[in-house]
């Protein structure tokens, strides 16, 4: 289109180059042409006047020479000129689009039909016409159901012949390019896509059933076991220049490929966006530990920022990052007339929300005086636990001396902390099987924080809380809920009372301890954390620069319908991660099980690994039916899956004693007599 008009239906062949006048036909033609594009013509008769066209076989010759294969010219009109060719008797029954085309020759047959095959867009009538009817029978619809309901309206709705769904199904491609284009996951490792091997290659690698070996490589895995000949190669450049080889090695390619990445925008995602530039355009070997533990991506990024930028530019030649910057401290307003040199006010950084408190921990005259810290005692109720629990030294050395090598490593570590008065904060998540001595370290590591730090004498260093009451008796604790007033909706602001009171209580506490970790998400994480902040005035340190010892095992219960502690929050702005801020112990040895083999076994069972035939037959051998366990062991403790059955074993106990009491009870109601 435009379809150039006739008088009537007419077929005409392609002139021949040789013939006479073939080249002012031509210029003629491409002269309509041109101008059909542009001009509106009322009839065919100052159409022909205006284009200069003197009859109507002076005007056939024109087409002639603008055409190569011979070619159906149907009667229509200038102002005809956008319409396909149609057939009212179809249009009538299929009320769709069409485009009816004439075929005069075999070669336009054969390529009709390529083109229709190849050809990615095509139209649904129907389904244009179901959106508009959507829209005007439910107008409350937002964005998203219109996008929702046209999603399920073109998967309904989608029309191809045969040809085209055999050549989805043989993956054979809808086009070529003469440049590669790659995609990186930059997201973060948990959320990234991966592909399983082929079943032929899994026989080939004879691989078992409960190997995790069963991925193939991705951009990540190939960069970090790439050669060292390639060391200082970042990301980017590895996956745009480098193209693997059987053998293992890398040939570098004459035609870099087109990377495209998650781009996350350093206005919304600050943290996110560095993540992603220092997972670019640095150079590592290790993702985990290199940049996402304890959040090093922020530190590396803000030192090696110049050196990121020209990568980057290697890959976005047109991006003139100097203009970029200067629009986003506009946006930001970090220009030089509002915040001056102020180095603290770098590009990409975001303005602080204003904190009420913030003001009040500034305040040199905010520190409490002894009445008042005795009264905190009080008023904050099962938080300030009293200092009378503490151990005399004969017993301290005593348990000291029975712990393992793991367990001493860990105390001996918090003592040399708290003996380093200028030691960066001790936050460590502390994890182990059960029975190998979880509990026992904590009541230690609470004795450890009471010997070896200064305090007043009333309450103790430490606060223990955990995310369930039943784990929070076991340590002597409160939940984390009531520990520091957070809500179970949004995280309300503290008052002026209460936060004068908790800054007389964490004067002297150096350490938050939380047991059962795995039931802490992270949203509640994340409000910990500004809790902390919020109390000890320091919002620039992960939990306000206390000591934390997060323990539990992450392979118990999950948090209920929310977010894992360990994976990024969903909906956040900007804020680190604070899992991955946090150092990792673990306790490996078995204390509870004197049984070495039996104690492997119950940690294998825990962990979900498959057990060899010898364990098997271990545990098979300990199956009793219930006459033999109450012949082998009548008094041992029975573990039932229900409380009745729980009730029936014990009426059955207390019916077989022989010296029974009978207490009889007598109830007294008291009140008004019923007139009923």
């Amino acid at each position: 289109a435009p379809f150039m008009p006739s008088r009537s239906t007419i077929i005409l062949s392609p002139m021949q180059k040789e013939e006479d006048g073939f080249s002012g036909y031509f210029k003629h033609y491409k002269n309509i042409k041109s101008n059909l594009e542009n001009t509106d013509y009322p009839d065919i008769d100052i159409f022909y006047f205006q284009n200069n066209v003197l009859s109507d076989d002076h005007y056939h010759h024109i087409l002639r020479a603008g055409i190569k294969r011979p070619r159906v010219f149907l009667r229509r009109q200038p102002s005809e000129k956008w319409h396909n060719p149609f057939n009212p008797f179809i249009l009538n029954i299929m009320k769709s689009n069409m485009d009816i085309q004439f075929i005069t020759d075999i070669y336009s047959c054969a390529n009709y039909v390529s083109e229709y095959v190849n050809k990615s867009n095509r139209g649904i009538s129907n389904l244009l016409r179901e959106i508009i009817k959507t829209i005007d029978e439910h107008p409350e619809f937002d964005i998203v159901e219109i996008t929702r309901n046209l999603g399920i309206k073109m998967l309904n709705s989608v029309e191809m012949p045969s040809q085209e769904a055999a050549w989805y199904l043989l993956r054979a491609p809808m086009s070529k390019s003469s440049a590669v284009i790659v995609s990186i996951p930059t997201v973060w490792p948990s959320e990234r896509e991966r592909i399983k091997k082929t079943n032929k290659e899994l026989e080939k690698m004879q691989i078992g059933d409960d190997s995790t070996d069963i991925w193939k490589q991705n951009w990540f895995d190939k960069y970090e076991q790439r050669h060292e000949d390639l060391e200082n190669i970042n990301l980017a450049k590895f996956v745009a220049n480098y193209t693997p080889r059987p053998n293992g090695t890398y040939i570098k390619r004459k035609q870099s490929r087109v990377i495209r990445y998650r781009n996350y925008d350093m206005g919304e995602d600050l943290n996110e966006y560095k993540r992603e530039m220092v997972t670019l355009y640095c150079p590592f070997r290790n993702e985990d530990m290199e940049i996402l533990a304890e959040s090093k991506y922020i530190e590396i990024y803000d030192t090696n920022e110049d050196l990121i930028l020209r990568n980057r530019q290697e890959f976005e030649a047109n991006l003139d990052i100097q203009k970029v910057i200067e629009i986003c401290r506009n946006l930001c307003r970090e220009d030089g007339g509002v915040f001056g040199d102020d180095k603290s006010h770098e590009v990409g950084n975001v303005l602080e929300e204003p904190n009420p408190f913030e003001a009040l921990y500034n305040n040199p005259g905010a520190d409490m005086n002894n009445d008042l810290r005795l009264a905190v005692l009080n008023k904050l109720g099962p938080i300030a636990k009293k200092r009378e629990n503490l151990m005399d030294r004969n017993q301290f050395y005593e348990l000291m001396q029975s712990t393992n090598e793991k367990q001493r490593g860990l105390l001996m570590e918090v003592i040399r902390h708290l003996l380093s008065p200028n030691d960066s904060p001790f936050q460590i998540f502390f994890t182990g099987p059960a029975g190998c001595g979880k509990t026992f370290v904590i009541k230690l590591l609470m004795e450890i924080y009471n010997r070896f730090t200064d305090n007043d004498g009333h309450c103790n260093a430490y606060i223990t809380c955990a995310s369930t009451g039943k784990a929070a008796v076991a340590i002597d604790g409160t939940t984390v809920h009531t520990a520091f007033k957070i809500s179970i909706a949004a995280l309300m602001s503290l008052s002026f009372e209460t936060v004068c009171q908790y800054r007389a209580l964490f004067k002297y506490v150096k350490v938050i301890i939380i047991d059962e970790i795995s039931m802490i998400s992270a949203e509640l994480l994340s409000k910990i954390n500004t809790r902390l902040q919020q109390i000890t005035g320091d919002f620039k340190t992960s939990f306000g620069s206390l000591d934390v010892i997060f323990i539990g095992d992450l392979r118990q219960l999950p948090p209920v319908r929310a977010t894992a502690i360990y994976l990024p929050i969903k909906k956040t702005i900007v804020g680190p991660i604070l899992w991955r801020r946090l150092k990792f112990y673990e306790l490996d040895q078995i204390m509870r099980q004197a049984n070495v083999q039996f104690a492997k076994i119950l940690t294998k069972i825990g962990n979900g690994d498959q057990l060899e035939n010898d364990e098997i037959t271990i545990l098979e051998s300990r199956f009793f039916t219930k006459s033999q366990a109450d012949a082998l062991c009548p008094s041992g403790i029975r573990l039932f899956h229900t409380n009745k059955a729980v009730q029936e074993y014990n009426n059955c106990l207390l019916n077989r004693a022989e010296d029974k009491i009978v207490s009889t009870a007598k109830d007294v109601f008291v009140g008004c007599a019923s007139t009923n």
